[in-house]
């Protein structure tokens, strides 16, 4: 549809005052790829609409497609599990033989695992380990980057490789990424790095200075593409801070180093010339320990509130190796396109090439953003996991604001909704308590419209219904 082709469409029944936001869209959408709707939640009518079948790149609003299914094929209690074997045989306080690590692509898997792990081994009795240390990524198949990822998103935390081993620096699960901060030490010298969890096997090479308080901060941390070297360099002043995510340029390799540095740290370790590298577990290996990940509810919270990408696309792999038996991208995309058929969207208006909404081949019209936000309310796991993981406009606390504790502010408690950001589009979509009390569902996705331009859109929408 053109661009210059505007239609609105208002319910005839509808007692809102729609001639009024319509002023507001048109003037705020004014060369600007736009597709509106607004429902009312309890009927599922439709209230508003602005070229409201036009197919666009809703961007992170696929998060609510790949939370709404992950929610119906998994479950608000499914787990990710990360297994520790042995082989060989144990004399004395050492293990002759290999440890094995498999993963399900568990995004919380971080440092405190490691240390159960070692935990594990100690209580076989082993702090000595005559082998290789292996890890199994078997689960996920096909590559590792999801589709959309281009060469400069591969080295930002937001386009992370998906492995089915990997771990997380904190609890935002920004999975398969690392965090590198430079402090300021003393003039002329090198800044103080500091890695979370660990260097995990990254090359990391420091060339910065620090110079005095008050001069310019031009610290850069960067890893060069393709490869696990990350540089440090220019300037940072004494006490200065500055922090980056890294990503990992092998994922499995880094979480079975950053292990290993653990395990060395908590008494286990390996002998001399000992690999990390990649293999099956065999059949004959024994199982000594496993650990979950938290529950999917609270997988799909942090995928929504911080708009994580890795937890998208893991998830998407994670559907298509449970529902179809593969654990690829290409399964999983088939799963919310069947997903999203089943509910009754109109497949002419919706594409699903990933889960996060990175790839610019996604496409969804706010019709059916609206009609998936309807289906998932009518859900039973709507009030205890898919409402809560949207984030709350005005909401300072960053676990409940999430993407939208800084906006719409003047409304606070009134909008619950997923953002959306990528490059030439912002989208907003969700559930709005109008000025008059009752509840909507909306979706505002734009092609070159900015955030300021849909929040004037999203408020109006709060006066006049």
């Amino acid at each position: 549809m053109s661009v210059l082709l505007v239609v609105a469409t208002m319910a005839p029944t509808a007692s809102a005052n729609t001639a009024q936001l319509t002023k507001t869209v048109q003037a705020q959408m004014k060369g600007v790829q736009a597709t509106i709707a607004v429902r009312d939640l309890d009927t599922n009518t439709l209230v508003y609409g602005y070229n409201q079948n036009l197919a666009l790149a809703p961007a992170s609003n696929m998060k609510l497609l790949t939370a709404a299914a992950a929610l119906h094929h998994l479950g608000t209690d499914y787990e990710m599990t990360t297994d520790l074997y042995i082989d060989g045989t144990i004399e004395g306080n050492t293990l002759n033989g290999n440890v094995y690590v498999r993963g399900e692509g568990d995004p919380t898997f971080q440092a405190d695992d490691f240390i159960t792990f070692a935990n594990a081994l100690k209580a076989k009795g082993i702090t000595q380990i005559n082998g290789h240390f292996y890890g199994d990524e078997s689960w996920f198949t096909g590559p590792r980057l999801a589709p959309g990822i281009g060469r400069t998103d591969e080295l930002q935390y937001y386009g992370a490789q998906i492995s089915a081993l990997t771990m997380s620096p904190n609890n935002d699960y920004d999975a398969s990424t690392m965090i590198v901060s430079a402090t300021g030490s003393s003039v002329g010298k090198a800044p103080t790095l500091t890695y979370m969890p660990n260097s995990s096997g990254m090359n990391i090479v420091n060339q910065a200075k620090t110079v005095a308080k008050g001069k310019a901060n031009t610290l850069s941390i960067k890893r060069q593409y393709n490869t696990n070297r990350i540089i440090v360099s220019g300037s940072i002043p004494v006490g200065a801070t500055k922090r980056e995510w890294m990503t990992l340029y092998s994922p499995t390799l880094s979480t079975l180093v950053a292990m290993k540095q653990v395990w060395e740290t908590q008494g286990v370790t390996f002998i001399k010339g000992s690999q990390q590298t990649y293999a099956k577990v065999p059949k004959h290996a024994e199982l000594i320990h496993s650990v979950k990940s938290i529950p999917m509810d609270d997988i799909v919270y942090m995928m929504n509130k911080l708009s994580n990408n890795s937890i998208a696309d893991i998830l998407v792999k994670t559907l298509g190796r449970v529902v179809k038996g593969e654990g690829s991208n290409t399964a999983g995309a088939a799963v919310l396109t069947e997903y999203a058929k089943s509910i009754g969207l109109n497949m002419n208006n919706v594409r699903a090439v990933d889960g996060s909404g990175m790839s610019l081949n996604n496409r969804f019209t706010a019709n059916e953003l609206t009609r998936l936000l309807i289906s998932s309310n009518r859900s039973s796991w709507y009030k205890t996991a898919f409402l809560p993981s949207l984030p709350q406009a005005g909401h300072y606390d960053r676990l409940m604001g999430g993407t939208l504790r800084s906006r719409l502010t003047s409304i606070p408690n009134r909008v619950m909704a997923k953002t959306g950001t990528h490059t030439g589009v912002n989208s907003l979509s969700g559930y709005l308590r109008g000025k008059s009390g009752e509840w909507y569902v909306f979706s505002v996705v734009t092609k070159n419209g900015s955030v300021a331009r849909i929040d004037r859109v999203v408020l109006e929408m709060y006066r006049q219904l």
